[in-house]
Order: C-alpha cells, then structure tokens, then sequence
C-alpha cells in the first residue's frame, strides 16, 4: 500500500516512501507545503512529519 492509500489499486501492495512536503503521492503536482489537498488533483496530502491529528 502507498502512504497515502485511497484503495484505488494502482499500488499493487507496494510501500512507497513519502513524498518531499507539498508534493503530491498521487499526481506528483506541486503544492504550498502547508496544503491539505492537491491543487491538480484534488487527493488529500500527507501531514508533514510532527503534526498531530486531532
């Protein structure tokens, strides 16, 4: 499974390590570091290393 795992079956089980902050795991497309979805694609962003969820 890849970090950011919709199920949407492209990864095939693979563990895919995380993208620099601001990058997009499932297009590539660039981002401002602090996004919490995709300016391309509309897919969810990881959370920076530190930052807690609620």
């Amino acid at each position: 499974m890849c970090q950011t795992c919709i199920n949407c079956g492209k990864c095939q089980g693979e563990v895919r390590p995380m993208p620099p902050a601001g990058t997009c795991p499932m297009c590539g497309g660039a981002n401002a570091a602090d996004a919490t979805r995709c300016a391309a694609c509309g897919a969810p962003l990881p959370k920076p290393a530190g930052v807690r969820s609620n």
